[in-house]
């Protein structure tokens, strides 16, 4: 397999070698301000975000700020960088991609000359570079790509208002302040949070316990032990991995007792198994199970006279949405990382309609986004040439003739927060009461008038008040208490139902902090010294492999491969190896295998996947922890220590 190279007419900034380059640029300059100038990330804004709105719950401004600069660096890049393509797009001597090139270098260059007393003034000079990186270089082979990791939002809120300088559009900027105050939302505050490493599990688990913790895709929850495991780890949620069938779905959900079982519904493929490609890492250093991929598989790979033969077709299980419930699935999950919102409001509306058992646009949603169409492949066991595809011109532009009428979608909330309401007219004042069950805000209107002709009475109140168009809000009970005689306007019914329910409103949207245990930090990091003595392993796919009169302390060779008669060859330094990915129907056979080459004499086994651990303690075998557990840092290394592993890579 080979990545093509054959020439293709169009601007160099789209070729694949430009593509490479940006990618490891935007990569190094992430590692560069995060390592080397105060563990600040140049490209992942999100990250940004979250530390900047930790530090500033907890009071510490001083940090808050540290984080705060780069975020505006990031918006001011985007701005800046849409402002040349503006302004000389129709240059003829030098194209605008060429300015933007050369202010990088020209600043990254300053940024090497900055002593350490000036990360903050680095930080901010490579963000900005970032940003501009990011808005500039969009696009490889006509195919769209994140040539930086950086949040969506940013990036889209910035272009948009941007554009609304330039143009004067309201609609426009209407766009921007939605994408900002997404941003504003993430910030205040998290219903929960979604992790895949272990130690940050712990690390919620202890610190904000009553934190809902939710077990990402990234785990590689593939089979019924995975999901048990992060069960009792405390996960709320666990993510299934997407390549599961609806009869692997429901062998796991059926049998969780604590945990919800969720399922992606809509929305983008990885070509490698759930949490275990690391082709972006490898190429870019920019790893997908951190959640920052690169999407190198939709570049145009070959083999043989196949084309892209990476890039898989967008799911779309909408079709299968009762079936899925029926199995156990308890939350569907929309893939939709850096779409527009008018691709939110084509999946949320198909989906909706999918559960309650209604006909959906199914053109609609290909035209909005698709690679070529859509697959269920996965889901429903048919895995063959017909799940791979990838976005053509034709694509791209279909989107046009579909934009408008979904803007049209989410120009008004949909009232979905029961609230209730009670009135009280008095001959002194006028006072509204709203409750969402969590907040209740009340507050006081214009003083009433004697009745001429009719006074006010519970019903004229109420065809008044429960008018919530606009607003996320739906009047689930009403309750009036009138003196009569009195009378109220119209006009004041209407500005007493503005003026509450937009207190209401602030009131929900107040960062309301989780509460934090008093337990301890996470201790520093010891230095262990103690013997060791250096070992040498070989693993092996197939014992054929395996020299004559080698001298290795250990050997690897998959479970499988493993007799009775190779474990008596080589007794206790054998190691088993279990399959990286285990599914529902292989969990007996393998567990009947390790009962039999227990039995034969095999005493130590290696995993990739978390599922190994209880597999293991069940059959008492020792385990040794595989790359594939990505442990990364060193309260990673205290888990699966206190889990009972032998040793890990």
């Amino acid at each position: 397999m080979h990545s093509s190279h054959r020439a293709v007419r169009g601007q160099m900034s789209d070729s694949l070698l430009t593509a490479l380059f940006i990618i490891l640029s935007g990569g190094l300059q992430d590692a560069y301000t995060y390592l080397c100038r105060g563990k600040v990330f140049a490209n992942a804004q999100t990250g940004n975000i979250v530390l900047l709105s930790a530090y500033l719950f907890e009071g510490d401004t001083a940090r808050a700020v540290r984080y705060l600069v780069p975020v505006l660096s990031f918006a001011l890049g985007v701005f800046v960088a849409e402002c040349i393509h503006r302004r000389f797009k129709h240059m003829e001597k030098i194209h605008w991609r060429q300015l933007i090139i050369l202010s990088e270098i020209v600043l990254l260059f300053a940024v090497g000359f900055l002593p350490q007393e000036q990360n903050m003034a680095a930080n901010m000079l490579v963000s900005f570079v970032c940003a501009m990186q990011v808005q500039t270089f969009r696009k490889v082979r006509g195919h769209a790509y994140a040539s930086t990791m950086c949040i969506g939002n940013l990036r889209s809120g910035t272009e948009a208002l941007c554009e609304y300088f330039h143009d004067k559009n309201p609609a426009v900027l209407r766009r921007a302040l939605t994408y900002f105050g997404v941003i504003g939302i993430f910030a205040l505050g998290a219903d929960a949070v979604i992790l895949q490493d272990p130690a940050v599990m712990r690390l919620f688990r202890d610190r904000y316990p009553t934190l809902p913790r939710h077990a990402s895709t990234q785990t590689a929850v593939h089979d019924l032990d995975g999901a048990l495991y992060l069960q009792d780890l405390g996960c709320e949620t666990i993510v299934l991995a997407r390549e599961l069938t609806l009869s692997e779905m429901e062998k796991i959900a059926s049998r969780l007792t604590t945990a919800g079982a969720e399922a992606f519904v809509h929305g983008a493929h990885c070509m490698s198994v759930s949490g275990a490609c690391y082709l972006s890492a490898m190429l870019g250093g920019r790893s997908g199970n951190r959640g920052l991929c690169a999407q190198p598989c939709r570049l145009d790979w070959r083999c043989g006279k196949g084309d892209h033969v990476l890039s898989l077709k967008d799911m779309s299980l909408l079709r299968h949405a009762q079936e899925m419930a029926d199995a156990g699935i308890t939350t569907f999950k929309i893939e939709g990382r850096m779409k527009r919102p008018e691709y939110v409001a084509a999946v949320v509306t198909a989906c909706r309609e999918a559960l309650a058992g209604e006909a959906y646009d199914e053109d609609t949603l290909r035209a909005v986004f698709s690679r070529s169409g859509f697959t269920d492949g996965y889901l429903t066991g048919r895995r063959d040439k017909t799940m791979f595809g990838y976005r053509t011109k034709d694509d791209v532009q279909s989107a046009d003739k579909v934009l408008k009428s979904l803007a049209a979608l989410y120009e008004k909330e949909t009232p979905r927060v029961g609230v209730s309401m009670a009135f009280s007219l008095t001959e002194a004042e006028s006072t509204l009461t709203v409750s969402d069950g969590a907040n209740t805000c009340a507050v006081t209107g214009a003083v009433p008038e004697k009745a001429i002709s009719r006074s006010l009475d519970a019903a004229s109140a109420e065809k008044n008040l429960v008018k919530t168009g606009g607003t996320p809000f739906a009047v689930t009970d009403f309750a009036a208490d009138i003196a009569p005689g009195y009378m109220l306007p119209a006009s004041a019914l209407n500005a007493l139902r503005r003026e509450a329910l937009s207190k209401l409103l602030e009131a929900r949207g107040a960062a309301k902090p989780w509460p934090r245990s008093g337990a301890p930090a996470p201790a520093t990091p010891e230095k262990r010294d103690r013997d060791r003595t250096v070992e040498l392993w070989a693993r092996f796919e197939s014992p054929s492999q395996i020299p004559a009169g080698e001298s290795f302390d250990k050997i690897l060779l998959p479970v499988e491969r493993i007799t009775p008669e190779i474990i008596e060859t080589f007794g206790e330094r054998l190691i088993g190896v279990l399959p990286a990915i285990l599914w529902p129907a292989d969990e007996e056979t393998l567990e009947a295998r390790l009962a039999a080459l227990k039995d034969a004499g095999l005493r130590e086994v290696y995993g990739d996947n978390i599922y190994a651990i209880p597999l293991t303690r069940r059959r008492e075998l020792a385990l040794h922890g595989g790359a594939g557990l990505n442990i990364l840092n060193t309260e990673a290394l205290r888990h699966y220590e206190e889990e009972g592993l032998a040793s890990v890579t």
